[in-house]
């Protein structure tokens, strides 16, 4: 069980057989304009800059300055939307591919099985199984991997840029993010987080199995009488699934509210330590400068995050999932 969580990655190309080199072409074109994305951020700064120092010294504004950092921003927006679409057509084509052979062999392995397989009462359990691992396994190709590798090179740029202008402002930033990672992570973290998101998949499954055993076999039950076993065991496992369902909301969605509030809030963390080190130094106007630039930027550094936690989230279904599938 460890080495397939280390292995998840992996596991999802090995299971789908994507085809490396055009997958590697569409990633890179998505990964550089999510990078892109964060350069109006920049330029927005040294936009506003050039009209507040000018504004500080009395001076006549550099329009040239200001139409050049327009330009850079104008041009990373079209280029960004130009690889944007380049990069969702072709990991959208990859995938659409490999998870097309997926379904091939899905099926002749399943015409090869016998017959008592599928008269176990698993038919369900198989087809939620098979249709959520596959639209999940879609998902990641697609979608998840161009976007946490141009999430993960946008925030280390981030980062760097942040780190360069102001320390205390960057560790400001740093440590609440920390937090809200502790917080949140508090939710699935040990034993009974984990027994709790492990119970509610389970439920999720068997009901999602035995509904679709039941609307499949309602001819049958009606032709030769007593529905209401059938029906006594849906009703159950709905039941069953409710409970589930409340335990899991009752741990993740005071804990959730809280990550979400504090990585929403940074920019008031920074506005605080800001504050404090203006008034620590006042008149310094180069300090008033970074804290600028932190208000402007600090925002960019939530999205490639969120995008981290999405696909954590998505790496973990498809792999509880991909374990369930292995066991049919």
């Amino acid at each position: 069980m460890k080495e397939t969580k280390k292995n998840a990655v992996l596991r999802v190309f090995q299971t789908a057989r994507c085809s490396s080199a055009r997958y590697i072409i569409g990633v890179a074109c998505s990964s550089v304009s999510i990078l892109l994305s964060g350069v109006p951020f920049y330029t927005i700064y040294q936009i506003v800059r050039i009209f507040l120092e000018a504004s500080l010294n009395n001076t006549a504004v550099d329009v040239s300055a200001a139409w050049l950092w327009a330009g850079i921003t104008l041009a990373s927006i079209a280029v960004g939307i130009v690889l944007s679409i380049i990069g969702s057509f072709v990991c959208h084509s990859c995938a659409f591919h490999a998870l097309y052979d997926l379904r091939m062999r899905i099926l002749n392995h399943m015409g090869r099985l016998n017959l008592g397989f599928f008269t176990g009462g698993q038919s369900g359990a198989v087809q939620k199984t098979m249709n959520d691992n596959i639209e999940k396994m879609e998902n990641i190709i697609a979608h998840d991997v161009s976007n946490l590798i141009g999430a993960g090179i946008l925030l280390v740029s981030l980062s760097a840029l942040l780190f360069s202008i102001n320390v205390p402002l960057a560790l400001t930033i740093v440590a609440a993010l920390v937090l809200a990672f502790i917080i949140q992570f508090s939710a699935f973290g040990g034993k009974r987080g984990q027994k709790i998101w492990t119970d509610l998949n389970r439920s999720s499954t068997e009901l999602d199995a035995a509904f679709s055993e039941y609307v499949s076999g309602m001819e049958e039950e009606k032709i030769f009488g007593k529905p209401e076993a059938a029906a006594l065991r849906l009703t159950n496992l709905i039941e069953k699934n409710r409970k589930s369902m409340v335990a899991y909301l009752k741990r993740v969605t005071p804990i959730y509210g809280a990550y979400k509030t504090i990585t929403l809030s940074v920019l008031a963390f920074i506005l605080a330590v800001g504050c404090v080190l203006l008034y620590l130094n006042p008149g310094d106007h180069s300090l008033m400068m970074e804290l600028l630039m932190f208000l402007i930027v600090g925002p960019a550094v939530i999205s490639p995050l969120m995008e981290l936690v999405e696909f954590g989230a998505d790496l973990g279904i498809w792999l509880c999932g991909w374990i369930k599938s292995r066991t049919l």
